[in-house]
């Protein structure tokens, strides 16, 4: 009888067998409020992560860029330093692109199964109030 509620919550909510597992030793509201406060911790400080380093290189990238237009073309000594900023370009894509809207889904998500969660509770104290005064 529980595991086929649990097969029934994983094909409704599209759940992950680990985080199935966690749902079980931890239970659902616990599960969903530490992960949503982990979720958002991430959040932040790859996003502030990501905008510095943004920023760093795209001061790196303006100077290269003066190097090669002073010197009248590209040098030598610049094919490492192109490939190395090429590497964090493509990691500050991969990150706005890719992983932060995942990151962002799984938020609401999560958010959203929370407040089912509370609402369902909320309910079972209204009909326990209700048939304790009638």
């Amino acid at each position: 009888m529980i595991r086929d509620e649990f097969l029934k919550k994983q094909k409704e909510t599209n759940l992950s067998a680990k985080e199935l597992d966690k749902i079980r030793q931890f239970g659902e509201r616990s599960y969903y409020t530490t992960r949503i406060s982990k979720l958002s911790n991430t959040k932040k400080s790859l996003d502030f992560s990501a905008i510095m380093i943004g920023v760093f290189v795209l001061l790196i990238t303006i100077s290269m860029v003066v190097i090669v237009i002073l010197a009248g073309g590209f040098l030598d000594s610049l094919v490492t330093i192109s490939i190395v900023l090429g590497v964090f370009w493509l990691m500050e894509l991969s990150w706005f692109v890719i992983f932060r809207p995942i990151t962002s889904k799984k938020l609401k998500k999560y958010k959203a199964e929370l407040e089912r969660i509370r609402k369902e509770d909320v309910e079972k104290q209204k009909r326990i109030y209700a048939k304790i005064n009638q």
